[in-house]
């Protein structure tokens, strides 16, 4: 007997009709009729499977004689992916040190580390490289250097990037993007050209246009950080280098979000933008989901116009919507070549190896094997991590959920603005 597939879902957006396959990934425009078949289909309703409108119907699963249940299917997938032959960590953002020189009011770090906040030491940081390149053997690698403020280890940086360069040099590793994630206050002529040398990537905190930055991103002593972090920026430009802007979305600056975006292209000479998703609270986000989505979508139109690369909350999930192809990982989980999968870490300024590159939670390793085998034998990145209201969402395969963060810091585990953000932006991508 046919049925109506549990994976489909319909929507009316305007005057036009959608209909979407939760499993397929596959969004179509429908008229009226085929909408209505699909919408008001019940157990007791009768199809005339000769029909064209009908058969396309079923070609594109939304009806079905027999299908497998919606964890069972999700089962099957996360065993497939957690049976790779290789599995590697080859991502890497690393805290040189929890110290800043800069007190941002929303920062993560000052909150998680308000005790005891640890700088990572030479001979630290050196036995983490050593190890990193030993566990990537013949792989390609990506590092970031975080904090805190990573530019007071600049040591550390220069000596990550000779390791990694002897390590090509030498066969032990194919490639290694490296990135430093700044507040920008402490760059100078050498640093900058220290990093164009070396191809390493500077992106800097910014959120935005003056009075709106210099609410929450300040000095120890309470002063605006704004003119001292677009000087650098200038100075960047000058000597011909990118100019990367990372932005904390916040009920602060929110509603400045494009505005600010457009000024970083027009005045800044912006090369690259990037969102933060907001940081996660008590209740979720401190912003309204539906109202982030609108913002970021405005911010994507800006950044097509300008041709300038942008990165926010929903990248992922635009990726994975327009290829068709689901998300079979966690966050920690970039990719998989072939038969093998890749993985991300957090290194904290005490040594420690954690599975989520946020935040550090309990989970804690000195090793990369160590770290990377936990992973694999406790399926931390073949589970979904979602809620029992996932399973009646359409984009349950492809959000997973909300993260280890969200379910250890938001009230019943569950980010309900994440999920709002997420079904907005997904709306307006299949009415696009």
């Amino acid at each position: 007997m046919i049925k109506k597939s549990e994976n489909a879902f319909c929507f009316s957006i305007g005057n036009k009709k959608y209909l979407f396959n939760a499993n397929t990934l596959k969004m179509f425009e429908v008229e009226e009729d085929q909408y209505k078949l699909v919408e008001a289909f019940d157990e007791h309703s009768e199809l005339n499977q000769n029909s064209q409108a009908v058969k396309e119907l079923i070609d594109e699963g939304f009806f079905v004689f027999k299908e497998l249940k919606y964890m069972d299917l999700k089962k099957k997938r996360y065993e497939m992916a957690s049976k790779a032959d290789k599995n590697y960590i080859s991502y890497l953002r690393i805290s040189l040190t929890e110290g800043c020189n800069m007190r941002c009011k929303y920062c993560f770090v000052a909150e998680e580390f308000e005790k005891k906040k640890h700088s990572m030491d030479e001979d630290k940081f050196i036995s983490i490289i050593e190890d990193f390149i030993t566990h990537n053997y013949k792989n390609n690698v990506s590092i970031q250097y975080f904090g805190g403020e990573p530019l007071l280890k600049m040591n550390l940086i220069k000596i990550g990037n000779e390791m990694l360069k002897s390590a090509i040099a030498d066969g032990k590793i194919k490639s290694a993007n490296q990135e430093v994630v700044t507040n920008g206050t402490l760059i100078n002529e050498d640093i900058i050209n220290y990093f164009h040398e070396n191809d390493i990537k500077c992106t800097i905190s910014l959120d935005g246009l003056k009075e709106i930055n210099d609410r929450n991103r300040i000095f120890a002593d309470g002063s605006g950080t704004y003119d001292t972090v677009v000087s650098k920026c200038q100075l960047i430009k000058s000597m011909n280098g990118r100019v990367s802007f990372l932005m904390t979305p916040s009920k602060d600056n929110l509603d400045y979000l494009p505005r600010s975006i457009q000024y970083m292209i027009d005045e800044l000479g912006a090369d690259e933008i990037n969102i933060n998703a907001p940081q996660p609270r008590v209740d979720g986000w401190d912003v309204d989901g539906a109202f982030l989505a609108d913002k970021i979508i405005q911010s994507i139109e800006i950044c097509q116009d300008c041709n300038i690369p942008f990165n926010h909350p929903a990248s992922n999930l635009i990726f994975l919507l327009q290829r068709h192809e689901l998300q079979r990982y966690s966050c920690m989980s970039f990719k998989k070549n072939g038969n093998s999968n890749s993985f991300g870490v957090y290194v904290g300024s005490d040594g420690t190896i954690s599975n989520c590159i946020v935040k550090k939670n309990d989970r804690e390793f000195t090793t990369f094997d160590d770290c990377r085998d936990r992973i694999v034998s406790e399926k931390w990145s073949f589970q979904p991590s979602e809620s029992s209201k996932c399973a009646a969402c359409p984009l349950r395969n492809v959000c997973v959920g909300p993260c280890s963060i969200e379910q250890r810091m938001c009230v019943n585990g569950q980010n309900m603005e994440k999920c709002k953000f997420m079904l907005s932006m997904f709306r307006w991508l299949l009415s696009r």
